[in-house]
């Protein structure tokens, strides 16, 4: 595949969700300029800032080594006290991209997260692909360039990041445990994302990314909206009612089979690469 720049990878607000779909299934992600109108963007940022000071069991303020984290679970908070990311985080073109792009149950946007990085010269996050895999939609609330650290990604890796965590997961190893920060050296430079406030990136965290490097007195603000596939992949799965517990204990079969299997077969995980 010849490397893309990011106009390849943007779409009209205007135009249908299955245009977002088709960037989707071929490169891994796509950039939505202005999806938030001015009104609604200053909304979201108003309820965004008044998160920082509500005391609720919905909102778990993380620890952060670039700034302020606050994770928000969805299903514990009134919807009627944050009117301006519910409508965000119901709305029906997001559903027809979710609903298009998995064909499993859904928890649609059950979960969001509000960075505010402020700490300059570091960066967000090394290049890498998640170990629970989700759809995200991300929102910069803030004009975002290379200077406030962009988003950046390798398109077209997700096809063979999907292979690679179901290499793993075949042979019972723990989501905890995937190794998702060692990729080759020769996978390729990743595109920064700029955008103006307002954009939206949709993008399969199976695609290998980073967060940039915010520069000195600047700031980069986000809003990423979470839909994972039932039942949610989680780090510590309930024991013996889980089916992730199962494939991932010591009493799974398939452990010992493909344990003397790829040592008869030298197979090994495939490599991630842009294709």
């Amino acid at each position: 595949m010849a490397k893309q720049t990011l106009s390849d990878l943007i779409v009209s607000r205007d135009e249908s969700p299955d245009r977002v779909l088709s960037l989707l299934r071929t490169y891994g992600i796509a950039a939505i300029p202005n999806y938030l109108c001015a009104s609604d963007l200053e909304a979201v940022r108003g309820e965004c800032q008044t998160l920082d000071h509500e005391k609720s069991e919905a909102i778990i303020e993380r620890d952060y080594h670039c700034g302020r984290s606050l994770l928000i679970d969805r299903r514990l908070w009134n919807p009627l006290e944050h009117p301006a990311i519910e409508k965000l985080a119901t709305a029906k073109y997001l559903q027809a991209i979710a609903a298009g792009f998995c064909n499993k149950k859904l928890a649609f946007n059950y979960q969001f997260l509000v960075t505010r990085e402020t700490k300059s010269g570091v960066p967000i996050t090394g290049l890498h692909y998640d170990r629970l895999l989700t759809l995200k939609f991300f929102i910069y609330l803030l004009d975002t360039s290379k200077e406030n650290g962009a988003f950046e990604c390798v398109p077209g890796t997700h096809k063979s990041v999907e292979a690679t965590r179901a290499y793993y997961v075949k042979r019972g190893v723990r989501l905890f445990d995937l190794p998702n920060f060692q990729l080759p050296a020769e996978i390729g430079d990743p595109i920064a994302m700029e955008g103006a406030a307002g954009t939206m990136l949709v993008f399969t965290t199976d695609i290998v990314h980073q967060g940039g490097v915010v520069s000195e007195g600047h700031e980069r603000w986000v809003l990423r909206l979470h839909t994972r596939a039932k039942p949610l992949p989680v780090y510590s799965p309930p024991p013996w009612i889980s089916r992730q517990w199962w494939r991932e204990s010591a009493v799974n079969p398939a452990r010992y089979y493909y344990r003397f299997r790829d040592k008869l077969t030298r197979e090994s995980p495939p490599t991630i690469e842009a294709q």
